[in-house]
């Protein structure tokens, strides 16, 4: 474990970064994105309208919890659209990226300040 102290404004920040906890985090991500992927896969092959189609990806937005931010979904405005081309999904690769940067760092507000307490 890294600690660092930073100060900002007279005030004493604790970055603390976690080797084994940065890999355990990214561990459940990827799982959890790859049940997505898959579930995304399934539901885009299923014949359904559109108001079954919401009910399941909300019940997949449950269960994938916050790996569901890092994928784009578009979905269809009407039926009609829907029976057209159903809906697309892609990885939205920024905020994968902004995820994997802050796995395993926390950064801790502390009481002290930068002055001394005498």
């Amino acid at each position: 474990m890294q600690v660092k102290l930073l100060e900002q404004d007279n005030e004493v920040y604790i970055l603390a970064i976690n080797g084994p906890r940065y890999q355990k985090e990214r561990a459940m991500r990827q799982r959890k994105l790859n049940w997505l992927w898959r579930r995304l896969k399934t539901l885009q092959r299923q014949k359904l309208t559109r108001d079954q189609l919401l009910l399941k990806l909300g019940g997949a937005k449950k269960e994938a919890s916050r790996a569901y931010s890092v994928v784009k979904v578009r979905l269809p405005k009407t039926e009609e659209e829907m029976q057209q081309d159903g809906f697309q999904f892609t990885l939205n690769k920024e905020k994968l990226r902004d995820r994997r940067q802050h796995e395993g760092r926390y950064l801790l507000h502390s009481n002290l300040t930068n002055r001394d307490p005498v």
